[in-house]
């Protein structure tokens, strides 16, 4: 399951009480659906330095528990989830930038892969694309 970091509202992973029931018990629930839906599977986290800070703590927080609570519930579910970040920054900078948590940073490089650009890997680009981009 892929999730775009940057497009998620600060609401959805803490789930708040402002608004109104519906909405809030809606998020919380789209929430829920991510990591139920990637329940013993993989979670794609897109962008993750442009998830708000406050979001990331919360993040961070059921990455170290790895519990999910429902709003105004008493039970929480576990979570086994295999968590993939990926971003467009260089991911110490955008510490160093105060963009991305420090210790969500550290929960996160278990792994570490650097792909560099792709106009640092030309050979990486197919032929025909080659033929289609001269148009």
């Amino acid at each position: 399951m892929a999730i775009n970091c940057a497009a998620l509202p600060e609401t959805l992973i803490e789930a708040s009480c402002s608004g109104t029931r519906r909405l809030v018990h809606r998020r919380q629930r789209t929430a829920r659906r991510m990591f139920r839906g990637a329940q013993h599977g993989t979670l794609l986290l897109d962008e993750i330095g442009e998830m708000p800070m406050s979001t990331q703590a919360k993040l961070l927080r059921i990455l170290e528990d790895s519990k999910v609570r429902r709003l105004g519930g008493r039970t929480e579910f576990e979570v086994d989830v295999r968590v993939v970040a990926a971003t467009n920054k260089m991911p110490e900078e955008a510490v160093g930038g105060g963009h991305l948590r420090e210790d969500l940073f550290y929960r996160l490089n278990v792994f570490h892969i650097h792909l560099p650009p792709l106009r640092e890997r030309k050979e990486d680009i197919p032929p025909w694309w080659k033929r289609c981009s001269r148009i």
